[in-house]
């Protein structure tokens, strides 16, 4: 029997991982809130009911130990160059997205960006996983939640930074934020 997959987003903080993680739950879990666990969270009840996992813990082995006998797990990493991954470039079942794909600008636009991680991950995820999804759809689903989570992020920008937006896992004062 197959084990079902699921998807950790994992990244230094400031990396874009919230826009990476983002639009992996619009590709597969549209209409759910991003799913947050750390080190000291850890929870199988919520690796359960979620695909998606964002996640700040980057000790990929960790997560095969503790979870890899249940789960396929799938390692998708937002990589701003201020972490040294080379232990685990070799991995299969990982993913490496540059922080520069990731972040929008006039030449990189939102849907480029969606286009982009989807192609990537079509390339690790196994096929029978991904042809669930329709691709145009998952795009045009990242594009969305992008764009109301920027939208939502200016409601809240000029908050404390303690304050967090659960369904995209933003915060007050999130962008731009080098502190810490």
């Amino acid at each position: 029997m197959n084990k079902p997959i699921r998807i950790i987003q994992t990244a230094a903080a400031r990396s874009g991982s919230t826009v990476l993680s983002n639009i992996l739950v619009a590709y597969f879990q549209p209409y759910e809130s991003l799913a947050f666990m750390g080190k000291h969270t850890y929870s199988e009840d919520f690796l359960e009911k979620n695909i998606v996992i964002k996640s700040h813990d980057k000790e990929l082995d960790d997560w095969l130990e503790r979870f890899g006998n249940k789960y396929n797990l799938y390692f998708i990493i937002s990589d701003r160059g201020d972490y040294d991954w080379s232990d685990y470039y070799h991995y299969e079942n990982a993913l490496f997205i540059k922080y520069e794909e990731l972040l929008e600008t006039n030449d990189n636009s939102l849907e480029k960006i969606s286009k982009n991680v989807y192609t990537k991950l079509k390339e690790v995820l196994p096929e029978e996983f991904m042809i669930q999804n329709r691709e145009k759809t998952s795009i045009q689903n990242g594009i969305n939640r992008i764009t109301n989570m920027n939208d939502r992020y200016t409601k809240i920008k000029d908050k404390p930074f303690e304050y967090v937006d659960k369904y995209y896992q933003i915060h007050g004062h999130h962008k731009n934020n080098r502190q810490g």
